[in-house]
């Protein structure tokens, strides 16, 4: 199983790349190969010190990603774009939401776009769009 961990390296310029990945992952075709060996995600601790402005699509084409650990330590009081965050990510079943602030969100186009398997979806009771 393939794991990726973000932590205390997490910025907005590896998040508009391949987070977790080597700079050799920088290309579009290198990212979007990447990608689609991601099963896991697990977000470490040291990430609820960063409050990422732009996290639009994240993880994009992570299309065997099935599970996301810890999104609760990702902290989205400053994101302005969620734009395709989810979008292709075809065997995931559910996200948990429940702590993601998006009261100065502007955009959420696609965010869900072609996950196919998605049943559940928890939000938090103020998710603001």
């Amino acid at each position: 199983e393939e794991t990726y961990t973000a932590g205390s390296t997490l910025d907005d310029e590896t998040i508009k790349y391949v987070w977790g990945f080597p700079e050799a992952a920088r290309t579009v075709t290198d990212q979007f190969e990447a990608r689609l060996i991601i099963k896991k995600a697990v977000f470490d601790e040291s990430v609820k010190d960063y409050h990422p402005t732009n996290p639009r699509c994240l993880f994009r084409y992570c299309r065997n990603m099935t599970t996301i650990e810890h999104l609760d330590y990702l902290n989205t009081d400053e994101a302005t774009d969620m734009q395709c965050m989810f979008n292709q990510c075809n065997s995931l079943e559910s996200v948990d939401l429940s702590n993601f602030k998006t009261s100065k969100v502007g955009s959420m186009l696609a965010m869900f776009g072609d996950c196919w398997k998605l049943t559940e979806i928890v939000f938090p009771s103020t998710f603001d769009t």
